[in-house]
């Protein structure tokens, strides 16, 4: 029987009721079996606590949801969701499910415990080297391909969801939001946005009602970026800004940020963050193996953005600045071809077609801005045929 709540509590919002119920675990017993230690974290709709395992001798972690949120039918399916799916999953880099139950109408789930530290504190607490860092968010990527194998897509990826044990062996928790996928490998779902909004791809912004791994290795690379350098791509005051970031904006490059980065994580990283899925990394198993060619010294699969690539971008996003870049770059390489005039014939001739191409482009920048990028392209090919790197570098680093 339950008691009836005091007037104070009737007038508590949600998320103060959840933190009244998430200490009051402590000294209980689930099933004759779990006896529940101190609580460990609290989640969206549950708690973690630290547990002695009577039938085994053995210490572990129970998720106990929320006892303000059983009474709501979609979160229990979600909870009894997650239990069934992350059962299923046998992975190192994974929290092993030990058990799934109901103590008198609480639902609960056993579970590995991992000593350790979530990587959100790692990177807040700058403890990891940079290969650290790589090696650890290859292991990751490779327990999110298991994941996929199996039809799971976590959507909900990021540090806090991450514990690295004493070993420096990181686990994936918190399956909270994953669905699986059909039989096609896309699962279909009611539109809502689910997430958490830094680590959220543009699809999950936009609520579509496909998601499928593509989704997982955006987060992967938000991961990767703040890890990188510290922050994440995005941040905003408003929801709604943040949101427009996502689906609009272009990463600031990471080694604008961190001169000493590598060029080659910074490729991969901005591969796993292409706006469109079709561009990213096929599977987080790719992301893994780019990153681990990176640790081995080996050259990578990824290559950055090309310049037509880069300039659609810009038109589309913001056609007047890709106007004013236009002008910019032709005046440069006017004046870069006057360096070059006493090269040979041949490369002569090749920055002359360039030079003409610009000029092209200059006339139709102040027109169409769309119409400029093909001469523009042309003028690239050409610059790079007469062997003149000067002024490739300057046509990428003025629109990078």
């Amino acid at each position: 029987m339950r008691v009836a709540k005091k007037p104070q509590e009737r007038r508590l919002g949600r998320a103060a009721r959840i933190l009244l119920d998430s200490g009051g675990e402590v000294g209980r017993t689930l099933a004759g079996r779990y006896e529940i230690v101190r609580r460990l974290g609290e989640g969206a709709m549950a708690a973690v606590y630290e547990a002695r395992d009577r039938q085994l001798d053995r210490r572990v972690a129970v998720k106990i949801l929320s006892d303000a949120l059983r009474s709501e039918g979609k979160l229990l399916e979600r909870f009894h969701r997650e239990a069934l799916i992350v059962a299923r999953l046998r992975h190192a880099n994974l929290a092993t499910v030990y058990d799934v139950g109901e103590d008198d109408g609480t639902p609960y789930i056993a579970m590995e415990l991992v000593e350790g530290r979530t990587l959100a504190e790692l990177f807040a607490d700058h403890e990891l080297s940079l290969r650290a860092r790589v090696v650890l968010l290859a292991k990751v990527a490779d327990a999110l391909h298991y994941a996929h194998t199996q039809g799971v897509v976590h959507r909900d990826l990021k540090p806090q969801n991450i514990l690295v044990d004493k070993g420096g062996e990181p686990r994936v928790v918190d399956f909270g939001l994953a669905h699986v996928m059909e039989g096609g490998g896309t699962l279909t779902r009611s539109g809502a946005v689910l997430g958490t909004p830094l680590y959220m791809s543009p699809e999950q912004v936009r609520g579509g009602k496909k998601i499928d791994a593509r989704s997982d290795v955006w987060s992967l690379g938000v991961i990767l970026y703040e890890g990188l350098v510290g922050r994440v791509p995005f941040t905003a005051d408003r929801l709604e800004t943040l949101y427009r970031l996502i689906l609009l904006e272009e990463p600031r490059a990471l080694r604008s940020l961190v001169r000493t980065l590598p060029a080659d994580l910074e490729t991969v990283c901005l591969k796993a963050l292409e706006k469109e899925p079709g561009r990213r990394y096929v599977s987080a198993r790719a992301l893994a193996e780019d990153l681990r060619r990176w640790l081995g010294g080996e050259p990578i699969a990824a290559r950055p953005p090309s310049v037509a690539l880069r300039l659609r971008r810009l038109v589309r996003r913001r056609p007047f600045a890709a106007a004013m870049a236009l002008a910019v770059l032709v005046g440069a390489a006017v004046i870069g071809g006057m360096v070059v005039v006493q090269r040979g014939s041949a490369r002569a001739a090749a920055r002359e077609e360039a030079r003409r191409q610009w000029e092209a482009a200059q006339e139709l920048a102040g027109v169409h801005c769309e119409a400029a990028i093909e001469p523009l392209i042309r003028a690239d090919q050409s610059a790079r045929q007469a062997g003149d790197e000067e002024l490739v570098y300057a046509i990428n680093r003025r629109l990078g």
